[in-house]
């Protein structure tokens, strides 16, 4: 869908407006292109406004403080424009501008300096003073631009840019931006193009007990079979799948891929292992997830006690009850969770008590001297007791060592996962160590 055609509607303005004020903004850009070939020169630049913060005006003031303030912002940027300069508003809180400029652009910076002086001044409201901060993105109309997606696209790209860079300033867009830009698209493709092949793969580590050595469980621990670069770990694409929208759609497909090789092994092996799989409480959090879980392994014949989440982000527990709710949602339907990487950034210990948890998992940073610093295992010491006071489990991570293998098991720790034990396996190495 091109990006023009993306609208909503918003507080103080009727549909019909605003869509002919969106329309004839595009096409005041498609004739600005034609125009731009012609002169082979660049003769118009396309600004895109961001304001921030109107989110928390209406939930603080109300959407009616809000709309005002959007409208007054909206006429403030009317007063920067000559006449035959456009502007439509896109969104609840974003305004395009096209205004004519010279041939290297510097009118353009100028407008936009201007434009975030006045957008940013303060607003009055009856009782009180309020003052806003704006993202600006100017993307210069070049012969090169085929179409008016092209062109803002890039004030997009250039706004989220001066967005991420602290907010409260603008961005041009740049050969540098458009190299960027371009990359990122890239990257959007191949991943595309990874999950459509199936070049998305799962390693497994296994997970065993202190006190034995035997078999508690396995980690799902995803990889990208990449063509060209070998196997990737994690760190090298999951940022890029978030940013591109696509981290829910491989979540799904964790849970059900782990769910179809536990059965697989199940029936093959007679191993009935539970797998964890990594999940953020972000995924955890959206009311779909549940039913997607359940729909997949229902898809394979699998059990709920088959797949446990961990959780590999802090939980906003600040954000009322649905971060509790969901967790128990999950543990209602037979799902087991397991708080990942405890003991470096979680929340607080005082939140352990409300969680309606199966276990920890204690990070690898606080193993990692375990055997020869006192402090370090005093802290492991304190979490492993607290734990169990809980009726929690505990697992550690990152155990490199049999010195630290042997302080776990002193410890009381349940379970133990590492390299020492086992580096992860890719799906066939899992099955022949499980037949050992």
């Amino acid at each position: 869908m091109p990006l023009h055609r993306l609208k909503g509607g918003q507080p103080g303005q009727r549909p019909s407006s605003q869509r002919l004020e969106q329309e004839q903004l595009v096409a005041r850009l498609e004739q600005a292109l034609q125009e731009s070939r012609s002169e082979a020169r660049t003769i118009y630049a396309l600004l895109r406004l961001e304001l921030d913060g109107i989110t928390r005006v209406q939930a603080s003031f109300g959407a009616v403080a809000a709309s005002r303030l959007v409208r007054t912002a909206g006429q403030r940027v009317r007063e920067c424009l000559g006449p035959n300069d456009s502007m439509a508003r896109f969104g609840v809180e974003e305004f395009h501008v096209l205004i004519a400029c010279d041939g290297d652009g510097g009118s353009a910076w100028r407008v936009a300096e201007l434009i975030h002086h006045l957008v940013t001044a303060p607003y009055t409201l009856p009782d009180r003073h309020i003052t806003l901060t704006a993202s600006i993105g100017v993307a210069l109309v070049r012969p090169h631009h085929t179409l008016a997606d092209d062109v803002i696209r890039e004030a997009m790209a250039d706004a989220r840019r001066a967005r991420d860079a602290g907010a409260a300033r603008w961005a041009r867009f740049d050969a540098e931006t458009r190299e960027a830009t371009i990359e990122q698209l890239r990257v959007d493709a191949e991943l595309r193009n990874a999950i459509d092949r199936g070049e998305l793969r799962m390693h497994y580590q296994p997970i065993l007990r202190c006190a034995t050595g035997e078999l508690s469980s396995l980690e799902a621990l995803i990889r990208w079979e990449h063509p060209e670069r070998g196997c990737l770990p994690p760190s090298a694409f999951l940022g890029e799948l978030d940013r591109a929208g696509m981290l829910d759609e491989v979540g799904r497909w964790s849970v059900r891929e782990v769910a179809r090789q536990a059965v697989e092994w199940h029936t093959e092996l007679g191993v009935g292992t539970s797998i964890t799989v990594n999940v953020s409480p972000h995924q955890l959090a959206d009311p779909n997830f549940l039913p997607h879980a359940l729909s997949a392994l229902a898809s394979v014949g699998a059990s709920p006690r088959s797949v446990v989440f961990e959780m590999t982000e802090e939980l906003e527990l600040g954000r009322g009850d649905a971060p509790l709710r969901a967790l128990r949602e999950l543990r209602d339907a037979g799902f087991r969770v397991w708080i990942d990487d405890f003991g470096t950034g979680y929340s607080s210990l005082g939140y352990l008590q409300d969680l309606p948890v199966d276990g920890l998992k204690i990070d690898r940073a606080l193993i990692r001297r375990i055997d020869c610093n006192a402090r370090q295992r005093t802290i492991v010491s304190a979490i492993i007791r607290l734990a169990h006071e809980l009726a929690l489990d505990v697992t550690a991570e990152g155990v490199e060592r049999h010195e630290q293998l042997e302080t776990l098991r002193t410890l009381g720790c349940d379970f133990a996962q590492g390299h020492y034990l086992s580096a992860p396996l890719s799906g066939s190495q899992m099955r022949a160590w499980l037949r050992q």
